[in-house]
């Protein structure tokens, strides 16, 4: 027999009468013919050949030495099953029951390296030559073969010469028009935080003009991204020369005394009026000046520093009416293309670079105590700013420069990172929505490799338990057909996977519900009925068919700013 290269097979010799069992019984037993192991693969299998050897429905068991053999396949004339490790070189009892309720089949299968092969046997006598057999008839003559290949063409003769030149021939027509070239910029004007640009567009920035060489959302000012610079800003020219002084003029007549001034404010002022609207009024015709500066004493002992301004609203009358802010502010308005409005407040923590102390917030922010069926006020409450009606620019209701932590639950009707493209970070952004679930769910996942019996243990933080309960599983094999299973959940936070072979890798996902003391205690509810206040009405209207209503946040009682 010729073997395959690095593959050693033994064929086993069966100890009995021709191949016949040593213990076969009549009617539907076993019947091998032949037994092959295979050394070479790993683990090492034998193949046993003969009829009846596997029931119709299920498995043959096949047992060496009463040890019960893997099966790899089995049909009706051949087993191929995995031999135990470790085996040494000796004869066994290979006994194979096909179930069908006769005694089993037992053979003495011996099991070693295979004997080197044996010497080639002389070669045999020559047989006589036989007789010469009869001529066949001739045949029919063949069809006229296909024509060979034209020859090659021969040189090249010399040029001739040039001779004299024909007539100018008759102008042509005159050709069609060419396309109609490509658009030139559109000029705009300054440019607008508030406004798109598209292909084409220019405008004016800091004294130089671009071009968008693309569409380019709101709020993405030259230079920069799809900003195509056309004309650069030109430098400062030279200071001219100084010119010479003027002579000194005379000197002017003194004037009259001029009225006496009102009296100044006496400290600490204190002032009750009816006057309308307003009841102190300082407008500061200065540019860039303050309106009105105060400062609060210092902290004395165990007091706090004063507040530098201090606000109590007017109550409310009734009527559902609402009551006034402490502090109202209204940033300036901007008068011009290319200016921005002000902020309505600005707030600035104290503290200190150079010493070790703790700086101040910039805003502390309580809501409104409140009893019975009145609902308590927010920390803050805050709405964007409204641009175009189509809410493209509209600004944001909230917006963070560094991380946010929030100690309660956090409620949304969306939400997504946002970050510069990975692939074109100039130009684009990239969104990724946030995986939602009814439950207060973790999820936990990883790849892992069985062993060579295709067992693996998956070990998990020593918190884990503590944190999660309710666990799921998914198992997924790569790389090759396997099958795999969770052959023992969870328990002191490691579980079991097994594969139907070993050295197969499995990608594993884990999830479990929240049951830390905070969780516990604060479960998200799945459905709630809205307020009797707020029932009819939508936190987002237009998506119901009720265009132009407010929505339930759009209703916050707001106050009126005064002139």
């Amino acid at each position: 027999m010729q073997l395959g290269p690095k593959r050693t097979l033994c064929l086993v010799l069966l100890c009995g009468s021709a191949g016949i069992p040593l213990a076969q019984a009549a009617g539907t037993a076993a019947s091998v013919t032949s037994v092959v192991i295979d050394y070479a693969t790993q683990p090492q299998t034998i193949t046993i050949a003969g009829k009846l050897l596997a029931p119709a429905t299920g498995s043959p068991v096949v047992d060496l030495d009463a040890t019960k053999l893997t099966l790899v396949s089995s049909s009706a004339t051949q087993i191929v099953a995995d031999l135990p490790a470790g085996l040494v070189a000796a004869t066994y009892q290979l006994t194979v029951n096909n179930g069908s309720g006769a005694a089993a089949s037992s053979f003495d299968v011996t099991y070693g390296a295979a004997g080197p092969q044996g010497p080639a046997g002389p070669k045999g006598a020559t047989g006589s030559t036989g007789p010469q057999g009869p001529s066949g008839p001739t045949g029919a003559t063949g069809p006229q073969g296909a024509q060979g290949p034209t020859g090659p063409a021969g040189a090249k003769g010399a040029t001739g010469n040039t001779g004299p030149a024909g007539p100018t021939g008759p102008a042509g027509s005159t050709g069609p028009a060419g396309p109609t070239g490509p658009v030139g910029m559109i000029w705009r004007g300054a440019w607008l935080s508030f406004n798109a640009y598209s292909i084409d567009d220019a405008v004016s920035f800091s004294g130089s003009s671009y071009i968008a060489t693309a569409a380019i959302p709101a709020d993405q000012p030259p230079p920069g991204g799809s900003w195509q610079l056309v004309a650069q800003e030109g430098s400062t020219g030279a200071a001219g020369p100084q010119g010479p002084q003027g002579p000194q003029g005379a000197q002017g007549s003194q004037g009259p005394t001029g009225p006496q001034g009102p009296a100044g404010i006496a400290l600490p002022f204190t002032a009750t009026i009816s006057a309308g609207n307003v009841a102190f009024d300082i407008v500061n015709t200065a540019g860039g000046a303050r309106g009105i500066f105060a400062e609060g004493g210092m902290a004395s002992g165990t007091l706090a520093g004063g507040e530098g301004v201090s606000g109590v609203g007017g109550n409310s009358n009734g009527g559902g009416s609402t009551a006034g802010s402490g502090v109202g502010g209204g940033g300036g308005d901007a008068v011009a293309i290319g200016d921005y409005g002000g902020a309505g407040g600005n707030f600035q923590g104290g503290g200190s670079t150079t010493l070790g102390v703790g700086g101040g917030d910039g805003v502390d922010a309580y809501g409104g105590p409140s009893s019975g069926t009145g609902g308590a006020g927010n920390g803050i409450y805050a709405s964007s700013g409204q641009g175009y009606s189509d809410g493209v620019n509209w600004g944001l209701a909230g917006k963070f420069n560094g991380g946010v932590f929030v100690a309660g639950n956090l409620s949304k009707a969306g939400g997504s990172f946002l970050i510069d493209h990975p692939t074109d970070a100039a130009n684009k952004y990239l969104y990724h929505s946030f995986v939602e679930s009814p439950d207060m769910m973790n999820i936990y996942n990883g790849n892992v490799v069985t062993d060579a019996s295709g067992g693996a243990i998956v070990t998990m933080p020593d918190w884990f338990e503590a944190l999660n309960r309710d666990f799921r599983y998914q198992l997924t094999v790569i790389g090759q057909q396997a099958q795999a299973w969770v052959a023992a959940e969870l328990v002191n936070r490691a579980f079991t996977i097994k594969t139907d072979k070993g050295n197969v890798k499995v990608s594993w996902q884990v999830t479990g519900i929240r049951q830390d003391a905070w969780a516990n205690a604060h479960r998200i509810p799945l459905e709630v009925d809205k307020a009797p206040a707020d029932q009819g009405h939508y936190l987002h209207p237009e998506l119901f068919g009720h265009e132009g209503e407010p929505g339930i946040g759009d209703r916050h009682p707001r106050p009126i700013q005064g002139n």
